[in-house]
């Protein structure tokens, strides 16, 4: 058994072989079983010879013993079974994974005649070795007193010098093997001290017995017992002890005493079912929480009518106080309403406390105190009254809980009847009190359906298999106005689902007083009756839900839907004909038949609710179906009732299945440019996109979505969101709408920002839009026919009106002297729309609000560059020149910041000497004229003195005055 653990035990390990003796031998010679265990070298072989047997063991370090064990082997049908028996002892040590090795030979010619032997066959399965041993279970057993416990358990009460037994099993760990007895010895020590004589040295089969004598006094605080092993064999094969090992008790050595009861001895009390008996005690420690009220009451148990309450004729009552106070009352209430006048009512207290010490009481008799026990009889109870009774009757009435005359009552619902009776002589003077249905039938024997209450006996029975009492029914006895008793009878009972489909019922009270001759009837005619047991499904709750997103909501015959929707089928079940709900105990199932699969509730509410869920995937052999039905009943209907919904709503659903999406193809508008200047109201931009849907989209929405980027369409600036309107013609469905692009004001956008369009919803059947093409990252694209941009998917915010600016402004010098005259030209430029307005281009000096020049345009078409010149006379204390396009903004603009330009200027010499400036404004050019001033004047001198002369005085002068000048020269060059 691959679930063994070795260990040394009482039963014997027992291996079997098997060996099949081959076609060429007659037997098997040897055979051997090795234990393969770690280390390898010293595991165990068992051997058998087929002349010598069982061979001792070659076994090195005694792990096995064979001694006590009967090996034996069993030869049938050319098989040889060898039996391996062995124990286990402690020298073998703990470990896991040890396997079993068998082999054997055969006396075939094979090897020379050695025989033949098979491979080597090594278990599959290993077993573990483990001597670790502890404690399997124990048991404190109270076999005295009055208490008696098969396990008194931790921080129960004992009573004080009672024996108890401690009796339990030692196990091996993880197993129900028990040591031998050798192995340990168990003992009792408490609170810590050894007991000398709480021992156990058998320990039979790992049992043990012992038996401890529980302190003589009172202990409330408690006393631990805990088992301890000593003696063992090895220390450490024993577990630690754990609570487990323990029993913490309290020891209780002082018994309950009886201080007063009520009623007393001879009381006279009025006939009752609630009549109070008590009983006050005195316990200081451990208190009882509960006693037993032993009671006879003559009318009910006088069994031998011998006017005596003998032994076995009392019944008995447990009553609690689980309050721990050391003087206590307990109380209960008895019934004696059916005693006659005069009647007797015995009683005594039992019991004891929780440790089993019992109720006692005190006399005292001639100076002598003595305890005694109360018991059964006139002279030992506690106390016997008597009761008291009158006579008569009267009917006060009854009341149908909630019925109305001539209305249904319904099958499987329970019923409620309050009637009351005034009788002296309580309800024991009634022989019955019977309600009689009647089928209004033609058989007056069989029609009759009665209900009775008897209250000689204080019973209430069913003479009808159509009407079922139910357990709430009972009888309330109270005293009237007039002080007499007033018995209330309250019949709860539910009609069968059987009863016959009449037309109308009628109710009929009777009831017989003892010593009367013949019954009392009165005709209730206010309350006919018929019975309903028949059911639907509430035509005003029934509903077929979607619940699939993203499309919620009502489903009706010829909706669309996926064929991956969720329906859910919900409502109430009630009667027919009523609101009323049917009982959530009854055995009825709603059920939904969705072509393949039949989903069901039949757990219904207490107000009849069913929820049926429906998943339309589930249908496998449906799912490419185009449409799909549905089948609502109700089964499982008791008795002869009947599903009626079929005459007050539809219960078969068909439904269309679509499985294409809606599609967004183009944006219509806007395309290319939105304009965004003062003109346009942004808050009301209109969109329209063209798209496809194969089915209606009635009943569902669509929204378009809108996100607004930079120029460079990396930060997002703002989003918003408007429901559309659509327009369907067959497949094509055109959608329009208006965004707010201010986002209710809150936006700021510029030109050169973008805006993409993109639509969410879904169609009549929940299908979404598809989000290739339509999402935030993609937004939707304009006609390529009225693109005009190179930019399909968004639309630039900017001007489709003209948009002025001026892009450069030059003056022909800026450093000037007062007077000078400087030309100016300003380009002026049109990234609009064209325009043919007139509008002017002024010239300003420095911050002055008046112009010094202004120029009128006509018109400007789109993109054009036009130059408009004028002509400045500088002016000291002017720092810059300015040129502003459309000052008096007659042109609508997206900007109109771009409108103007300035160039600074310097006025930085007298009158007439701006010239002096030049040098600085133009170096090269004054550079290039002194370089060449010096060249020619340079050449001229050098020209001069080589000039050649025809005169020879003049040569010959020129030449010595030239050798001169020449000698001394070099006399200086040599110097």
């Amino acid at each position: 058994n691959k679930s063994e653990i070795l260990h040394q035990r009482n039963a014997n390990y027992e291996v079997v072989t098997r060996h099949i003796i081959g076609d060429n031998a007659n037997s098997i010679r040897k055979a051997s079983l090795q234990i393969k265990a770690t280390p390898l070298s010293n595991s165990p072989i068992l051997e058998w010879d087929a002349v010598q047997g069982f061979l001792t063991p070659n076994d090195p370090s005694a792990w096995i013993d064979t001694t006590n064990t009967h090996s034996y082997v069993v030869e049938n049908n050319g098989m040889l079974e060898i039996h391996w028996q062995f124990d286990v002892t402690t020298n073998f040590p703990e470990q896991t994974n040890v396997k079993f090795v068998s082999s054997c030979t055969d006396d075939s010619d094979a090897n020379g005649g050695e025989g033949y032997s098979p491979a080597l066959l090594t278990s599959a399965d290993s077993l573990s070795v483990n001597h670790t041993f502890g404690l399997g279970w124990m048991q404190l057993v109270d076999e005295s007193g009055s208490v008696v416990r098969d396990d008194v358990q931790s921080g129960e009460w004992v009573a004080a010098g009672e024996t108890l037994t401690f009796t339990g099993v030692m196990w091996y760990l993880n197993t129900e093997d028990t040591p031998r007895d050798s192995a340990f010895d168990v003992r009792i020590s408490q609170d810590g001290y050894l007991c000398s004589t709480c021992r156990d040295t058998s320990n039979m089969n790992g049992m043990f017995h012992i038996n401890v004598d529980m302190p003589q006094s009172d202990i409330p605080e408690g006393v631990t017992f805990e088992l301890q092993t000593y003696n063992e064999r090895d220390p450490n094969w024993v577990l630690f002890p754990n609570e487990d090992w323990q029993r913490f008790v309290y020891v209780d050595g002082t018994p309950p005493q009886a201080l007063s009861v009520s009623p007393l001895e001879d009381a006279y009390e009025a006939a009752s079912v609630t009549q109070p008996v008590s009983i006050n005690i005195m316990d200081e420690v451990g208190n009882p929480h509960s006693l037993t009220l032993n009671y006879w009451v003559e009318a009910d148990h006088d069994l031998n009518l011998n006017g005596e309450p003998d032994d076995e004729e009392y019944v008995n009552k447990s009553v609690y106080n689980s309050t721990d106070a050391s003087s206590k009352t307990f109380t209960t209430y008895i019934d004696h309403s059916r005693n006659p006048n005069m009647g007797r009512v015995s009683y005594y207290w039992s019991g004891s406390d929780r440790a089993g010490n019992e109720l006692y009481h005190l006399a005292t008799i001639d100076g002598e105190t003595f305890s005694y026990e109360k018991g059964p009889g006139y002279l030992r109870d506690d106390a016997t009254f008597r009761t008291r009774k009158d006579s008569t009757a009267e009917f006060t009435g009854l009341d149908w809980h909630n019925h109305v005359d001539g209305q249904a009552v319904y099958a499987g619902q329970t019923q409620q009847i309050t009637l009351g009776l005034i009788d002296a002589n309580t309800a024991i003077d009634f022989e019955y009190v019977s309600l009689v249905f009647d089928f209004e039938g033609p058989n007056p024997l069989t029609d009759r359906q009665v209900i009775s209450y008897s209250g000689f006996t204080n019973t209430f029975t069913s003479e009808s298999d159509y009407i079922h009492l139910q357990s709430n029914t009972g009888m309330v006895e109270s005293i009237s106005s007039t002080g007499l008793p007033l018995i209330l009878l309250n019949f709860e009972f539910i009609f069968d689902w059987t009863w016959p489909d009449e037309d109308i019922s009628d109710l009929v009270l009777m009831y017989k007083e003892r010593g009367s001759d013949y019954p009392t009837q009165h005709i209730i005619v206010n309350h006919t009756f018929f019975v309903e047991n028949d059911i639907v499904l509430s035509p005003s709750d029934f509903e077929v839900l979607d619940i699939s997103e993203p499309r919620l909501g009502p489903v009706a015959d010829g909706s669309r839907i996926r064929n991956d929707d969720r329906l859910e089928f919900s409502g109430r079940v009630v009667y027919e004909n009523s609101n009323v709900p049917i009982s959530k105990d009854e055995s009825i199932v709603v059920e939904v038949f969705d072509g393949q699969h039949i989903w069901s509730d039949g757990s219904l509410s207490e107000d009849g609710d069913y929820s049926i869920e429906v998943p339309l995937s589930s249908a496998s052999a449906l799912i490419n179906s185009p449409t799909r039905t549905c089948l609502i009943s109700i089964k499982d209907i008791p008795g002869t009732g009947q599903d009626m919904t079929g005459q007050s709503i539809s219960t078969t659903l068909r439904l269309v299945v679509d499985s294409t999406a809606p599609r967004v193809l183009t944006r219509t508008a806007p395309v290319n440019l939105i304009d965004i200047s003062s003109i346009s109201d942004l808050s009301q931009v209109a969109v329209s996109f063209n798209g496809t849907e194969d089915a209606d989209l009635t009943g569902s929405e669509q929204v378009v979505h809108w996100v607004m980027k930079d120029s460079s369409r990396t930060v997002t600036i703002g989003a918003g969101e408007s429901i559309l309107g659509r327009q369907q013609s067959g497949q094509d469905v055109s959608w329009t709408g208006t965004v707010d692009l201010t986002n209710g004001g809150t936006l700021s956008f510029r030109e050169g920002d973008w805006v993409g369009f993109y639509l969410t919803g879904w169609d009549a059947a929940g299908n979404e839009f598809p989000e290739i093409s339509n999402s935030e990252a993609s937004p939707i694209p304009e006609f390529a026919s009225v693109d005009t941009d190179f930019e399909r998917q968004w639309v630039r915010l900017g001007a489709t009106g003209p948009e002025l600016t001026v892009i450069g402004l030059n003056l022909d010098d800026d450093h000037v002297s007062p007077g000078q005259k400087v030309k100016i030209e300003a380009l002026v430029s049109n990234l609009g729309g064209s325009t043919s307005a007139q509008f002017r281009v002024a010239f300003y000096e420095g911050e002055a609000t008046e112009p010094f020049d202004v120029s009128t345009l006509n018109s400007i078409q789109s993109g054009e560059i036009l130059t408009v010149s004028t002509t400045w006379s500088a002016r000291e204390n002017v720092d810059r020149i300015r040129v502003v396009v459309d000052p008096d903004d007659l042109i609508i603009e997206v900007n109109n910041e771009n409108n103007g330009a300035e160039h600074a200027v310097s006025v930085v010499y007298g009158s007439y000497l701006g010239w002096l400036d030049s040098p600085r404004e133009q170096p090269l050019v004054w550079l290039f004229a002194i370089i060449s001033l010096v060249t020619l004047v340079a050449i001229g001198v050098t020209a001069s003195r080589t000039a050649v002369t025809f005169d020879e005085d003049h040569l010959m002068d020129d030449d010595w005055e030239e050798d001169d000048e020449y000698d001394e020269f070099d006399e200086y060059d040599e110097d």
